[in-house]
């Protein structure tokens, strides 16, 4: 074929029509994800105890989120639109809840990241329900929530097969008479809890000796009833309270049932635990979701992060805040980043990628998982094989 000289400056033409028509839909495509942007951000809250006894898992859980948010908008957002987390302090009572949750569902929240205790997710549900907002927690794991079908999610597991197991393995080990601490201010979740340890012990042949309900800010009372177990010839006791509180008490114990075998459960599992229990937490047992006692490339390159951003290690509450935001966020692009679709979008996706495997959703918005566990070891929790 022989090019004339019309034909190359025909050719010419074409190519610099296609670049321009190229660049032009470029352009529209920079200034539509551009428009896009400018919308404002898509708003998720936070709700949880910032401040006083619980507020190791509601500042894990508030960074948590919030290294979340930065990672998804490092990644160009949601649906083009940057995330911004709203946090407020829930002060660990049913009218903080309430009025935290307000004023996030005022401001705009497609959604709300608590509550980091059962009694406080509690409090906030007929609220919730009624504004049709999707409260999604990190840590509340009460079976009292379990099967409703409301505007409630989470990603921890119901707490139920966890007391079933460490009941036998306390027995496996020769504790056959136990005796059972809890925290009445989380009642919703520290009294089922101790029911259902309380079911299997004596199912497979245990004792309970007692059942003692403290208030942790009732030093006098609480000593009053330790006192109680002294004489009572107990091998094991499961302390069911916060991290900071079952240190306490392990220390107060150590006199007064210096043979017995301490218990607990996820909720104290942090590093508030090893710090305020030192000695006397070593060789604790721990019962803890199986996702807990994994470790995996993902969640080694988040506690990389959480430690360069927040300049401490992340503990559950900061690793299920993070998943949870990454879970909105995926529901967020299947509902077009809407409120009112996102309790569909969720169950609609049911299994979501998180740091340490897989997570799935059942019709109610609950997590079933397998439990595990763990136990204080040199100074470290280390799973038991």
């Amino acid at each position: 074929m022989s090019w004339n000289s019309a034909s190359i400056r025909a050719l010419r033409l074409l190519v610099l029509g296609l670049t321009l028509a190229g660049l032009l839909a470029l352009g529209l495509l920079g200034w539509e994800a551009l428009r896009t942007w400018r919308q404002g951000p898509i708003l998720i809250g936070f709700s949880g105890q910032l401040t006083g006894r619980y507020s190791d898992l509601g500042v894990q859980g508030r960074n948590g989120a919030q290294l979340a948010v930065e990672h998804i908008n490092a990644a160009g957002g949601v649906l083009a639109r940057p995330l911004r987390l709203l946090a407020l302090d829930d002060l660990n009572t049913p009218e903080g809840a309430l009025a935290a949750d307000k004023a996030l569902i005022d401001a705009g929240v497609v959604a709300i990241v608590g509550h980091m205790t059962s009694s406080q997710s509690m409090a906030a549900l007929p609220l919730v329900n009624q504004t049709r907002t999707v409260l999604f927690s990190p840590t509340t794991s009460t079976p009292l929530l379990a099967g409703l079908p409301d505007h409630f999610f989470r990603n921890s597991p119901l707490s139920d097969q966890g007391a079933a197991l460490l009941a036998e393995h306390v027995l496996a080990l020769g504790h056959a008479r136990v005796a059972v601490v809890c925290d009445k201010r989380n009642a919703e979740y520290s009294l089922p809890y101790a029911e259902a340890f309380t079911a299997h012990l004596q199912k497979l042949g245990g004792t309970l000796v007692q059942q003692v309900a403290l208030d942790p800010g009732s030093p006098d009372a609480n000593d009053a009833g330790l006192r109680e177990l002294a004489d009572q010839s107990v091998e094991a006791l499961l302390i069911i309270a916060s991290a900071r509180d079952t240190a306490s008490l392990a220390q107060h114990v150590a006199t007064l049932l210096p043979r017995a075998r301490l218990l607990t459960t996820e909720w104290a599992c942090s590093e508030a635990l090893l710090r305020h229990g030192g000695q006397q937490v070593e060789n604790m047992l721990i019962s803890v979701p199986s996702l807990m006692g994994k470790t995996t490339p993902a969640l080694d390159s988040f506690s990389h992060s959480f430690f360069i951003r927040f300049g401490n290690r992340p503990t559950f509450a900061a690793e299920r805040s993070y998943a949870a935001v990454f879970i909105l966020a995926e529901a967020l692009r299947h509902c077009q980043g809407t409120r009112d679709g996102l309790p569909k979008a969720l169950l609609a996706i049911r299994n979501f990628h998180t740091l340490s495997g897989t997570l799935s959703l059942d019709e109610y918005g609950d997590v079933v998982s397998e439990a595990v566990i763990m136990r204080v070891k040199d100074g470290r929790f280390a799973l038991v094989e």
